[in-house]
């Protein structure tokens, strides 16, 4: 059971989980609509505190097989430059969420290691952001940026203390519910945790990120990872390939819980446990930056064009020797 895989897990920090330079983005936060707060610029994108649920995958007789995928998803806080807010999330414009769904490796030693692939999608809505509480409203709207994993890796310490999982009391603001909406759910108490993912971007809407391009880096690193939740609520569901908005059940879901009696229920006396099942879900708190390639490779097109100017150069050149 992931259990076994997450008690021991220890931190890993990657060489890009603090870049040498994050470049400077551009966010028209309207998508060049008319009005609005129009064209800001920042080094960083800061994540409100989200929901990360990790999927142990099991073979057909129900035996780990060392691998797993991880779901996330989170409502934009601030756009900051240099660490000074020049936007917050749905100011004079869009809400922006980041959902991600990709595969990881988990070692022996209790550490998974990104497998390149999987995506990630942020979105702009203008009408609200994700809500944690139900785990909907992070696939809305207008995709603004897709990408895919390259590499990353991370970890969880887990302690053998169990406490209520949903202790969050409305002290961040947003969409959520500052009760405890699972109280018959319970959770492994974490010590530490962190993650660092780089993704390639493969698309973007440049009417939002007007001056990003096929091919940036775009690095998400979750400097936290926290149980109980305690800054936001446990979500009931989340995108399974952070396209299609829910479907994969959160909170609540047994599988987060472990062996339960034969026939009996979740109830207060015996009670889910999150982090003893082939699941666990976790609050984490991430950022993103960008890093553009020195220059950009031109399209073919761009290629031809620029090969016809060269040559009508060259002609026009050669023209004015023979008049000469």
């Amino acid at each position: 059971m992931f259990k076994r895989v997450l008690v021991a897990m220890s931190l890993v920090a990657l060489a890009w989980s603090s870049p040498a330079a994050a470049d400077t983005f551009s966010v028209d936060v309207n998508g060049s609509a008319p009005g609005g707060l129009g064209v800001v610029t920042g080094t960083l994108l800061d994540w409100l505190p989200g929901n990360t649920l990790l999927q142990e995958h099991l073979d057909a007789n129900g035996i780990p097989t060392g691998t797993a995928t991880i779901l996330f998803q989170a409502n934009l806080g601030v756009i900051a430059n240099n660490g000074v807010p020049t936007y917050a999330s749905g100011v004079g414009g869009d809400f922006f969420t980041l959902v991600a769904s990709f595969d990881v490796t988990l070692s022996a030693g209790g550490n998974f290691t990104v497998i390149s692939g999987g995506v990630f999608n942020i979105f702009a809505d203008p009408a609200a952001g994700g809500s944690d509480l139900s785990g909907l409203g992070f696939v809305n709207g207008t995709p603004v940026l897709s990408g895919t994993a390259i590499g990353g890796s991370g970890g969880l310490v887990l302690t053998d203390t169990v406490e209520t999982l949903d202790q969050y009391t409305g002290a961040v603001a947003g969409p959520n519910d500052a009760t405890n909406n699972y109280p018959t759910t319970l959770t492994r108490v974490s010590s530490s945790g962190s993650s660092s993912v780089l993704v390639t971007v493969t698309s973007v809407n440049n009417a939002y990120f007007t001056d990003l391009f096929a091919g940036s880096a775009f690095s998400i690193t979750t400097t936290k990872g926290f149980l109980p939740f305690t800054q936001t609520d446990p979500s009931a569901q989340f995108s399974q390939d952070a396209i299609a908005n829910g479907g994969v059940f959160g909170a609540g879901n047994i599988s987060l819980c472990g062996p339960l009696p034969a026939g009996q229920a979740n109830t207060e006396a015996n009670p889910c446990i999150n982090g003893t099942g082939n699941w666990i879900q976790a609050e984490s708190d991430a950022s993103s930056v960008f890093t553009r390639p020195a220059s950009a490779v031109p399209e073919p097109a761009t290629l031809s064009l620029l090969g016809m100017g060269l040559f009508g150069a060259a002609a026009a050149r050669r023209r004015q020797k023979k008049q000469q």
